[in-house]
Parts: structure tokens; sequence; C-alpha cells
């Protein structure tokens, strides 16, 4: 029956399916990119092709493998566009709705092209020479640096793959290299040309009469067709002739030398030598007059004009010699006073003269006086003589050194102005010889004043300096007579000029006086002499007293006429006693204190010690109530108040003995019988009372036996269960002590026992004479934590951000939630109750730990440094050009708003800007240091200095500093086969941008020379090695070498002359 059933159905879902329309399935698909690369930000359209094309369901889900490499956008017409976010590899899937196939395509992000830079923008070769270029790609970390090479024209010059060069025939060519990621291309110009292969001037000699005529040397080239026909001139010594770049040479100086052609191709050389004449025109001396003293000598110097001329023979003669006579060197000798003529001589006509003065100098002056005394206002002729009586000059200069004291006319006459001594000079104009003269101007007193006007001495002080100054300063007579109205108080003894000393004998007063020899002028001082205290005693030296009481203290300064009797009062400890200013000493609480007395002149103490006693003004019993068993003791402690009371003792009492006795001093209470009796305790200051109600009950019936069971040996933390014990005899009442040897696992109080804690705990019971036996007691926890986890794993914040994080403790009914929160590097990231606080960029790791830190859970927290986005850019260059040299470099200050915008600010040059550059945020300001550096290429282009919302340009002009002249340190040398020479070049001018040199040997089999300058000697034989600018092949230098045959070891030194060769 089941079967007719189920046929019946088959039947009927055939005939339903049947009625309905076919559906087209998918059965395939694919991408139509397996592999792609890409830069970062760059995108491309990936598409799905579903086969097939006609099925029904065209839906695809795209995914990629690594979404922090790529990201895509589903264009929902089945392909999406893939963007690259930053370098690394992901896969990017396309998989169909219908059947779920699945299509891939590997897609690559790196770092893409921005430019690329040839290191030579210009080549110059010969036919079938080869050189090398080197492309250099930006930035250094771009993914493809994959090139293509090529030439404008193959049949000038070709290159290969690797930038190799070669001059193949004569023209121009362009030689491009491409980068394969972005099509960027550098560019070289190539010229190919025919080789010089020698030159001869013409003429090879010629003499030039005067300085500054000149002629043309014509040079030949061969062969004639050759390409570069340039020509380098250049005079051996140019201040014999100079040349000019047509060959036009000019006579500068007289003498001889060599003007050398080099051809700018292959450094070819011919000279020509010139020779210049120059005849005296004018000479001249130094001096035209001179003066001289009989035996000296003075020397005159002859210039003959022009420098140059060849006539350099001079004729010196004296018209007088009997006065002063002159040598063949011009040297002129002073023979007697008088006058002449000295005349030197170059040619019949060319000469010069000079007069020449011979005079006789003065040898001493004396003065008539040499010490004279006056008084102000009067006047004194003093006279001078100056030898020898025939000198030359007799003048004489008369001065005072103190023209205040007295002044001397220009004639001797001197003049007293006021008190004083002054020298009188008086000195020769010729020769300063010098004369004095000393001159003493006295002067009168006219008042006094004393150092001090009044003092206070006391007895036995050290005596005291009193000085007196008179007026005027400058006083002739300054004596003085000291005396005092009261010698018995004050004695006053002279002392050395005008200083006294004053010696305190007793206590009063006195007046010190001084007086004036010259005038009898007076000043006083008034003296107070006083006695110094010696001691201080005090009335009592202790004193006892109870707390509340007062006592004064009387203190007695010594001796008894000591001028100062004043005290102070104070206390060691003023919480025991304190003093008042007069003496008054009080009580306050028990214990022991010193007072001390100070007097105020030189600060003598003197004690009392103070015992301060308390009261008892109280007593109480430790236990008001008491219990206990016949035969049984207990102790009673007596409670004293206040507690620092001073006499704590006690007497002790039973009322009835017989009953409960009690020690009289101890309060050790005994039970004698059962009943009831009082115990008193009476303190023995101030007789205070306090009892105990004792009732003494039967004697106790201690347990011989203690067992003890349990109805379970495990409990779960807080559950409960109590023991069962059996006490031996039945009638024993004594009290018994219950223990847990682990109170944190279990707790027992008389039986019952608390789980407390996971764990095992023993629980016994102890009487006096007996102890039970031990039950093991195990504590579990069916709700312990067994894990903890967090919400997140990683996370990713910049600077101020937070976020919260959620730790759930396993399992979910776990009874301790409790959870600790940390963080690795809270200079990071901080943490508190989950809350995490991004600090400051880096990396730290949170961390949550439960189960009293047997689990933990971790996230990874990355910090970035918060983006504060650029507003605004200025520098000075904005919108102007900077003028550059070939590699000169210069820094814009480039200001950014708002002042702590940590956006990083982007440069970037135009493709034909022809510089680097760096950039440099200065820390702490808002300013960046962008420093373009201008490459080896002529040009002009823009600068852009932008950030996300703001942009700026400027422009650079980079021009080339031509190289106009190059100079060898050594010119012509000798060398023996085998040796080295390094030789060095110097450019100019110094700026030069490019001060590369190209050497070059005229025999390479002579001599060779590497592009550094080092020669090395090869055979026998003459050679020139040729230093070509870089950058103007025209501009040379040469260096010719004579290299001798006979070898020497390498790298040897030893040379040989010209002259020997």
């Amino acid at each position: 029956m089941m079967k007719k059933y189920i046929l019946l159905l088959i039947s009927a879902l055939c005939l339903f399916y049947a009625c309905q329309e076919e559906l087209i399935g998918v059965s395939s698909v694919a991408v139509d990119k397996e592999r792609q690369d890409l830069s970062i930000g760059a995108s491309f359209v990936l598409k799905a092709i579903i086969s097939p094309s006609n099925a029904d369901n065209q839906k695809i889900i795209w995914t990629v493998e690594n979404s922090s490499v790529v990201d895509y956008v589903d264009n929902q017409d089945g392909s999406a566009t893939i963007k690259g976010l930053k370098v690394g590899t992901s896969k990017v899937t396309a998989r169909t709705d219908d059947g779920g196939f699945m299509s891939s395509c590997n897609v690559t992000v790196g770092v893409g092209v921005e430019k690329i830079e040839l290191d030579k923008s210009e080549l110059s070769l010969k036919k079938g020479e080869s050189a090398s270029l080197k492309a250099t790609i930006f930035p250094e970390n771009a993914s493809d640096k994959s090139l293509k090479w090529g030439s404008s024209d193959v049949s000038v010059a070709t290159v290969d793959a690797y930038g190799n060069v070669k001059a193949e025939g004569n023209g121009e060519a362009t030689v491009f290299v491409s980068s394969s990621d972005g099509g960027f291309t550098a560019y070289c110009n190539v010229k190919v040309g025919t080789s010089v292969t020698g030159i001869s001037l013409d003429p090879r000699e010629f003499t030039l009469e005067t300085i500054g005529s000149s002629f043309t040397i014509k040079p030949v080239i061969s062969p004639e067709d050759a390409s570069d026909l340039e020509v380098v001139w250049e005079s051996a010594d140019t201040k014999v002739v100079s040349v000019a770049s047509d060959g036009t040479v000019t006579a500068i100086g007289p003498g001889t030398t060599t003007v050398t052609a080099t051809t700018n191709d292959g450094s070819f050389t011919s000279n020509c030598v010139v020779s210049v004449k120059s005849p005296a025109q004018h000479v001249s001396l130094d001096k035209t007059s001179l003066k001289l003293l009989e035996g000296e000598s003075g020397k005159l110097t002859a210039t003959v004009y022009p420098l140059n001329s060849t006539q350099k023979t001079l004729t010196w003669v004296s018209d007088h010699p009997d006065v002063a006579s002159v040598d063949n060197e011009g040297n002129v000798t002073a023979r007697k006073a008088g006058a002449a003529t000295v005349t030197v001589k170059v040619a019949e006509k060319v000469t010069a003269v000079c007069k020449v003065t011979v005079i006789s100098r003065v040898t001493g002056i004396s003065m008539s006086e040499t010490t004279v005394e006056l008084k102000p206002g009067e006047k004194h002729q003093l006279e001078a003589t100056v030898l020898p009586q025939n000198a030359s000059n007799a003048e004489v200069t008369w001065y005072s050194d103190k023209e205040s004291v007295a002044i001397v006319s220009q004639l001797g006459l001197v003049s007293a102005v006021s008190t004083g001594e002054a020298t009188i000079h008086v000195v020769t104009s010729d020769g300063g010889k010098m004369a004095t003269c000393l001159v003493k101007v006295g002067t009168p007193v006219k008042g006094i004043t004393l150092s001090i006007s009044s003092k206070t001495l006391y007895v036995g002080d050290p005596s005291l300096d009193i000085s007196a100054t008179l007026t005027p300063a400058n006083a002739t007579d300054k004596s003085l007579e000291w005396s005092s109205s009261d010698p018995e108080v004050a004695s006053i003894a002279p002392g050395a000029a005008l200083h006294a000393v004053i010696k305190p004998l007793k206590p009063g007063k006195t007046t010190i006086t001084a007086t004036t020899k010259d005038g009898g002028f007076k000043a006083d001082c008034e003296v107070t002499v006083k006695r110094h205290v010696s001691g201080v005693s005090l009335s009592k030296s202790s004193l006892n007293l109870y707390v509340g009481e007062t006592e004064s203290l009387a203190a007695t300064v010594a001796p008894e006429d000591a001028s100062d009797k004043t005290v102070s009062w104070s206390s060691g400890n003023s919480a025991v006693a304190s003093v008042s200013k007069d003496g008054k000493v009080t009580a306050n609480k028990a214990g022991k204190a010193t007072i001390t007395v100070t007097t105020m002149d030189g600060g003598f103490t003197a004690t009392c010690e103070v015992v301060v006693k308390c009261h008892v003004s109280g007593v109480a019993v430790s236990k008001p109530e008491l219990t206990m068993h016949v035969g049984g003791t207990e102790l009673l402690t007596a409670v004293i108040s206040p507690a620092d009371a001073t006499d704590k003792s006690v007497t002790w009492s039973s009322d009835h003995p017989e009953i409960a006795s009690v020690g009289e001093k101890d309060g050790k209470v005994t039970a004698k019988k059962t009943g009831k009796a009082v115990i008193t305790v009476k303190t023995a200051d101030g007789g205070h009372q306090a009892s105990c109600n004792v009732t003494v009950l039967e004697p106790v019936v201690y347990a011989t036996s203690l067992t003890l069971t349990s109805q379970t040996s495990s409990l779960n933390i807080g559950e409960s269960t109590a023991l069962t014990l059996k006490m031996l005899p039945a009638n024993a009442d004594e009290t018994l002590v219950w223990e847990s040897d682990n109170e944190s696992v279990a707790k027992v109080v008389n039986g019952d026992v608390t789980a407390v804690g996971v764990g095992v705990a023993k629980i016994m019971v102890k009487g006096k004479n007996v102890t039970s036996n031990e039950v093991t007691v195990t504590v579990i926890d069916k709700f312990a934590v067994t894990g903890v986890k967090l919400n997140e794993s990683e996370k990713s914040l910049q600077v101020g951000d937070s976020f919260t994080l959620t730790a759930t403790v396993l399992p979910e009914d776990a009874r301790d939630k409790t959870v600790t929160w940390s963080s690795d590097k809270e200079s990071v990231a901080t943490v508190k109750d989950g809350v995490v606080t991004a600090v400051s960029p880096g990396t730290a790791i949170i961390k949550v730990t439960a189960g009293a830190g047997a689990f933990s859970a971790t996230c990874s927290v990355t910090v970035e440094e918060r983006i504060i986005e650029i507003t605004e850019i200025s520098y000075p260059e904005d919108n102007q050009t900077i003028n550059l040299k070939m590699g000169e470099s210069y820094t814009i200050k480039v200001k950014v708003a708002p002042d702590n915008a940590n956006e990083i600010l982007k440069v970037s040059p135009a493709i034909n800007c022809p510089v680097t550059w760096k950039r440099d945020k200065v820390q702490g300001t808002p300013y960046w240091n962008v420093t373009v550096t201008a490459i080896y290429k002529e040009g002009r282009g823009s600068l852009a200095i932008d950030s996300k919302n703001y942009s700026t340009q400027c422009f650079v002009s980079v021009t080339k500093v031509p190289v106009t002249g190059i100079s060898l340190d050594v010119s012509e040398t000798s060398m023996r086969v085998g040796q080295t020479l390094t030789l060095t070049s110097r450019v100019s001018p110094s700026d030069a941008s490019i001060k590369d040199v190209i050497w070059e040997s005229s025999d390479k089999t002579v001599a060779y020379v590497s592009q550094s300058g080092i020669v090395t000697a090869k055979s026998g034989g003459k050679v020139t090695i040729t230093a070509k600018s870089k950058d103007n092949s025209s501009v040379v230098a040469k260096c010719v070498i004579l290299v001798r045959s006979d070898n020497v070891g390498a790298g040897g030194s030893e040379g040989v002359g010209f002259i020997e060769w």
C-alpha cells in the first residue's frame, strides 16, 4: 500500500515540473586577468565572465584575500574596481551566486615610478668610441625598475640594454631611456665627429720692439676636414705676452716666452717663441729730502720705470761729499752739519735728486735750582741751560706736574697756587732732554672732625681706636693734643698719625677731646662706660609640684653693678611645666621639665629641674562580674585614672575570703567554696575604690574522651554542616575549644562547620585534658572561573581616541566575575574598567585577568599620531623663481598653519624641473625646511608644495657656471719607466658648475694617465698629458713629461730633470 502512495507522489511531481519553464544554470566563471600589478592609490577594473553567457543568474560575489593590501568596489555589472592600498600581494576572487564557481586574480601592489634621470645630458664622442650612461629611477623603492633604451639615429650612435653608447658615424643623435612603469623618459644628446691629427703655427718665432705692440699667429690644423677646429692659446709667461683666442699676441713686458696652441680635439700642440724689448723712461727716489744727525746713515731707494725695463744700472753721486757721502747702493752717510744734493742716474737724461741736511743734536739741559719753597700767591724765576751751546735746536718746553699746586710759564716763571708739592719740568724739543725743580707750597689748618662722635664701651672691652680728620686734608702741620674729661672713667693715648686709643676703666661718662696745634681747633667724642653681666643664679635648683600648682622662681644677676640685668625665661617641656616672663612656674601634666633663665647681656644661664606629679582621680576593676568554679583562680587588674597618675599602688580585699580570697597586692582571686563574695580594690592616693562581684560554683567535671563524626566530607563554598560530638563522661561540663587548621577553607563554631574557600581543612575540639580526633572537610566551588575572553583581539587608534573592551568571565555563572585590567605600556595606551585611551604613538598590550590572576586575555592596541591637517602654507618664494647654479642647494623655509599641524608636507617637482629635493620638519615649530639641489642640467621648472587641502608652487631656474680655465700643479717634469705621478688639476672659476676633467695622454705607449690623474711611465720618450674640461673641451691644461728608459720599481718616485735629459 505504501509503495502505491509513493509512486503516485512521484508521478505528480514529474507532471508538475514538466509544466514549468526550464531554467539555464551557470557552468563556470573566469576573470579577464589572472595577474595584475598596481601602484599604491592606482586602480583597475576586473571583469568576471560567466558561462554560459545566457545563464539566468548572473550575480557575482567578490572577495579579497588581504583587505589591507587592496580594496574593491562591486560595480554591480559583473565587474569590480580594484584599488591598491599598500605594498603587498592579495588575491581577488569572483564567485558565482549560482553554483559557487570561482576564479581569482593575483594582485601585486608596489611603489610606482615618478620620474627617471640620466647622469649625463650630453656626450661628445669620436667615431668608434664608447661611453656608459646611468639611469636613476625615482623613488628609489619603486617596484618596477625595468628600462627600455633607444637612439634617434643608429647611424650616428647606438645604445644597448645596459646604457652603453657607441659612436657609429659623424653627426648628432639623441639617446633616450624609458621606464616600463609609467613611460617616464630621460634624454642625452650625443655628438660624433672626425679627430684632429696635428697642428703647426706660422710664424714659429717673432720679436716685438715695444710694449703694447702685437702680431697674429696662424694655426694650421690637420686634416683639413677635422670636425673640431677649435684651439686653446696659452702664454707660458703672461707677464711677457698675452694671447687672445684668435691667436693675436700682445707685448706686456720685456722678456722671452713661448706661446702654445693646443687643439681642442686630441690636445695636439705647436709653439711660437716671442721676445719683447723695453728701455728705461723714468727713475724716482723714495725720498726727495733727508735729514740726518752727524754720524747717522740713511738709505735711498731708486725705482726705474717701466718696472720691466731692461735698463737697470744706477750711478750715485753727492755734490758735497764732505757734508754727506753716498755709495753705489744709495747708502748716505752724514759727515758734518750742512747741506748736500745726492743724484741717481740710469741714463744720460734719466735722473732723480734728494736734498740732504745734516744737523747737530742737543746732548743735555740743566736748571738754575733743584728745590724751591713758596707760599700760595708767590712767584719765582727759574733759568735753563741747553748743551752744547751750538746745538741746532735750543728750544725748550716748561710744565708743572701739579698745576693745582704750582704753575710755570714758558719763560720759567713759577707761581705758587695752593699747598702741596709740584715738580717743574723743562724739556728740550731736540732729544727730549729734561731737568726738574721741586716746588713746596704750605697749607694752614682750618678745622677738625673725629671718626666717632659718641660711643658706649664696657669695662674689660678692648681699647677703641679713634681718628681725626683735618681740614684741609693737605694742611702742613698735622700735630694734635688728645684729652679725657674724666680719666678715671676712660683714658686716651695718642697713636700713629691722627689716631688715638680710648681705654674703658669704670662705669661712667667722659668727653674725649682732640685739639690741633695749628689754630687750636677742637672736636669731641662722648663716651659712656658700662659693666657686663658675669653670671646668673636661681632661688631654687629643683621643684616638686602637682598638676595645677604654681611657684615663682627668683633670678639673681651678678655683679650687682651690672648695667643690663634683663633676663628671659624658658621651659624645656612646656607641656609638663610652663614659665611666665617673670619666673612663675605652672605644673601642666605629670613629667619632668627644665626651667632656664638667660641674661640678655652675655647669655649666661641658670636652670631649675621641675618634677610634676598627678593625683589619682578614680579606679575600676578589669572584670566587674566573675563566675568561678571551686578551686579555680582568676587575675583581676586595677585600671587607674588618669593613666598618667603618679602613684598607682592599690590594695585588694574580699568581704568573704572563705568563699573567694584575693591577693592583697596582685589581685589574684581563688574560689574556696560555693557562694558569693565582693572583691574590692582601693588606691593608696586618694582612697578611691572599685569592686567585682564573684559567684563560686561547684567544681568542673572535665572530659576524658572526645569523639567527632561528620555527615559529609565535602562542601560547596557557602554550605554548612554540623559535627556530632560524643563526650565522656556524660556529665562532663567543661568549656571546650573548637579549632580549624585552615580557616580560609572552613570555620567551626561549637561544632557548626561553614565552607569558606576551596581547599581542605581539619576540624578538632579540645578540652582541658583531652583532644578529639580530626575530621577532614573538603571544600569545592562548582562556580569556579575557567577562563576569560575579550570582544576584540586587536585595535588601531589615533592619539586621544578611546574605546571600550568587554571582558566575559567563563563560565557565565562563575561565582567570582572580578577582573583586573592592565597595559604593558601606559605611555602608549591606558586602561581603566575596560576603557582604553590612546596616549602616544606605539603598540601596547591590554591585558585582562580573572580567577585571581589564573586566566587572562589580551588585545593589541596600535596607536598612531592624530593627523592634524595643514590648512595654510606660506613661504617668501611662493609663486617666485629661485635661481640656482648647477649643484647649488637652496632651503625654502615653509610655515604651515595651524602651528600644531602634523600632516606630512608634500613636495612634487614637475617632470622637467631640474632639481632634487629633501624636506625636514623643524621640531617644536610650525616650519618645514625644503631643500632643493640643482642637478647638472640647465632648465626651468615648477615645484609644488602642497597639503591635502592647500596648494602652492614656486619655480626653479638652473644655470651653468662655465669653466673658463684649467691649471695643473706640474707643467713639466721627468720620470723613469715604472714610476707613477699624481697630477692635480684646478678649474676656474672656483664656482664652476662642472669641475670634472678628462685626462688624456698624447702617447699611451710612453705614459698612461688614469681618469684620476695618475700618470704611469711605460717607455722612454716625450709625452704630453692633457687635462680637458668636461664642461668645455676647448679648455685644457698640459704637462710635458720626459720618460727615461732605465727602469725603477713600480711606484718609485726618482725623476730626471730636463737638463739631465
